[in-house]
């Protein structure tokens, strides 16, 4: 009997880990809250900080998308293009400043 539970254990030690669903429904609700965060912060703040939440936002929805059901897909994707179209306006304006005032 003690080999059985032995075998038992090393098969059980061996199988892979999945991470638990409810981890990426979480991560793709933070990118969400991360690119409203981002969009407040371009209105309050200056374009650096929008750009950089915006940049979290939109890896944290990459990181929530393998794996996930269809809805937390479709949210995570609305999330990275809110995100992406923040990062480039943002971007484009800042380029174009620092063109005209060169």
């Amino acid at each position: 009997m003690g080999t059985e539970n032995e075998n038992n254990n090393e098969i059980l030690s061996e199988t892979p880990v999945k991470p638990a669903a409810g981890r990426r429904r979480i991560i793709a609700w933070a990118s969400v809250v991360l690119a409203i965060a981002a969009w407040a912060a371009l209105i309050l703040t200056n374009g650096y900080v929008a750009l950089g939440v915006a940049l979290a936002a939109a890896v944290a929805g990459f990181v929530s998308m393998p794996g996930s059901k269809t809805a937390y897909k479709r949210l995570a994707v609305t999330a990275i293009i809110a995100s992406l179209v923040l990062i480039v306006v943002v971007a484009a304006y800042l380029i174009v400043l620092h063109v005209a005032f060169s």
